[in-house]
């Protein structure tokens, strides 16, 4: 039972593998770099900041690396994640809110009244930005990395059950 599953793991091809851990890592830094810094700074004591940056890395690689199997998901979770940190990263820097629940409460409860004060130029570019980077990330995504390495999934379970 567990031969074959050893044989499947050991023939995967490890170029292909590790140009895809090189990309997720990429992924990760810089959606790191570009919105968790603030609330690092924030949140931690500059001598943890090295740490807590090495942390946030880690804690991203590992959902980032989950997303990344399916390149629809990915597509998604990329753009949605992007454009929702650097409106995020707005509301820190310029609005001095942290993120929490009274955040999230104000954002859902505000009336168009108070969105437009909050509305400028700044926030326009930070969701332009945060769309262009996820952008650029999800057409190397297609264009770079191929999904050649399909797996009969059904066949398997079918032998596991069977032996």
């Amino acid at each position: 039972m567990f031969t074959k599953l050893k044989d499947k793991i050991i023939s995967i091809n490890k170029q292909n593998f590790i140009i895809n851990f090189l990309f997720v890592l990429a992924v990760t830094v810089v959606y790191s770099l570009s919105v968790n810094i603030p609330l690092i700074k924030m949140n931690y004591p500059e001598k943890y900041f090295i740490l807590a940056l090495f942390m946030s890395i880690t804690r991203d690689f590992i959902i980032w690396f989950i997303v990344f199997l399916n390149r629809w998901v990915f597509a998604v979770f990329t753009i949605f994640t992007f454009v929702a940190g650097f409106g995020l990263k707005y509301v820190n820097e310029y609005l001095n809110m942290g993120l929490n629940i009274g955040t999230f409460e104000v954002i859902f409860s505000t009336n168009l009244v108070e969105a437009k004060g909050v509305m400028n130029d700044t926030l326009i570019n930070y969701f332009i930005v945060g769309l262009l980077i996820a952008v650029i990330i999800v057409s190397l995504r297609f264009i770079l990395i191929t999904d050649k390495h399909k797996v009969n999934w059904g066949g398997d379970f079918y032998f596991y059950l069977q032996h």
